[in-house]
This record gives C-alpha cells, sequence and structure tokens, in this order.
C-alpha cells in the first residue's frame, strides 16, 4: 500500500499549525490576528516551496442556513458570522494564489505519484 504524506505547515519556533480551524481559534478576524497571519504567511511564502492550508466544509457553513447541529456550536468556525468567513477565505485563497499554484489533494496525490511535487 502506497502512502503519501503531506505535513500541515507550522509556523516555526512556536509551531502552531497553519490551518483554517486554527486561524479562527485565534481570532483572525480582528486586526492583530490578521497580522500575524500575514507574518506567518510571508515566512512560507519566503522560505517554503509549499503551503498546505487544511479546511474543512464545516469551516464554510452556516450553523442556520445549512442546519448544523447546536452539538457543533462550539466549533471555532460556528462563531463566526457566514459572510465574514466567505471574505476571509477569499481573501487568504487570493493571497496564497498570487505565490503558490492552488491544488486539492486529489491534484497533489496525481502529481506526486509522478514526482512532480
Amino acid at each position: 500500500m502506497n502512502i503519501i504524506e503531506y505535513p500541515i505547515s507550522v509556523v516555526p519556533y512556536v509551531r502552531t499549525p497553519f490551518f483554517i480551524s486554527a486561524l479562527f481559534s485565534m481570532g483572525l478576524l480582528n486586526v492583530k490576528t490578521m497580522f500575524l497571519y500575514n507574518m506567518y504567511y510571508d515566512y512560507f511564502r519566503r522560505t517554503s516551496n509549499y503551503i498546505n492550508l487544511e479546511f474543512h466544509a464545516i469551516e464554510l457553513s452556516d450553523m442556520e442556513k445549512d442546519n448544523i447541529s447546536t452539538v457543533m456550536k462550539n466549533q471555532p468556525s460556528m462563531r463566526i458570522n457566514h459572510e465574514k468567513k466567505y471574505d476571509m477565505f477569499k481573501k487568504i485563497l487570493m493571497k496564497i494564489r498570487k505565490d503558490f499554484q492552488l491544488s486539492v489533494l486529489r491534484e497533489c496525490e496525481d502529481k506526486d505519484s509522478r514526482g512532480y511535487i
């Protein structure tokens, strides 16, 4: 069985994971934590040939509009207005797109198996 591992990008020294759930937990939507995100991103842009920014469908969901169970109310992304989350995702992905090629894992797996990543 072939197993391919795609490590999550982590912030150097502090080893904080660079994934959407962590960003929501930090309260990314305020100015101070957006500054931190931009600082982390700039580090990855200068020092890495990839960013693995993981996120899940639940993080793009709206509790009421998508009829999400109240059991999920403690999920960090459920505390943020859907429109603000969408705007944040758009800004993050547009910024990453300037410096990196966006891919989904399935595409990376195909490229990786042929030695392109």
